[in-house]
């Protein structure tokens, strides 16, 4: 069997297997009096099973893009720091681009005590925060949701791979 991994694990084939023969003889190794409740329990472990790994593997968050691990890196190298408070829309998808590369992303929460309306935290009023997110890379002030490209490009980063040729369309000139 080949799924997630992309490579056969003889240990769950053979784990599989047994499970199937295991159910195979208990269902048609017994005589069952009510065919109906077999059936009925058999679908409230099968709904209680899909639960409980929905439940388990909903939580969990894929690795960080090559490119969001380098770039947070970068930023924490050359003090990019991005604003941002925590109920801003606008700042939950700059964070969401990370990943959970986030987390080494140097930032400042803005509103440590609430919602919209309340008091700026001190380090948002003495850099003059107006409007989140805020980036303020190499002392240049970048507002918005920014890819994380053009963050690289911004903070000097060089992307291995990318080229700042423009690539001629091979459809040619639109009409």
């Amino acid at each position: 069997m080949v799924g997630v991994l992309q490579s056969f694990c003889l240990y769950c084939s053979i784990a599989i297997g047994l499970v199937a023969i295991m159910t195979f003889v208990t269902w048609a190794g017994r005589r069952w009096v009510d065919m109906g409740q077999l059936i009925f329990n058999g679908l409230l472990i099968t709904l209680a099973t899909f639960v409980v790994t929905i439940g388990v593997y909903a939580n969990q968050t894929p690795p960080p893009s090559p490119l969001a691990r380098d770039l947070a890196a970068h930023l924490t190298e050359v003090n990019g720091t991005m604003y941002g408070a925590h109920w801003c829309p606008h700042c939950s998808d700059q964070k969401a681009m990370f990943g959970s590369a986030f987390n080494d992303v140097p930032y400042v929460e803005c509103s440590p005590d609430g919602g919209p309306g309340t008091p700026q935290a001190p380090a948002c009023r003495a850099a003059n925060i107006s409007s989140y997110p805020t980036w303020i890379i190499n002392g240049e002030r970048h507002t918005g949701a920014i890819a994380l490209e053009e963050l690289a490009q911004i903070s000097g980063l060089t992307i291995p791979g990318a080229t700042s040729e423009a690539v001629p369309s091979e459809a040619g000139p639109a009409l």
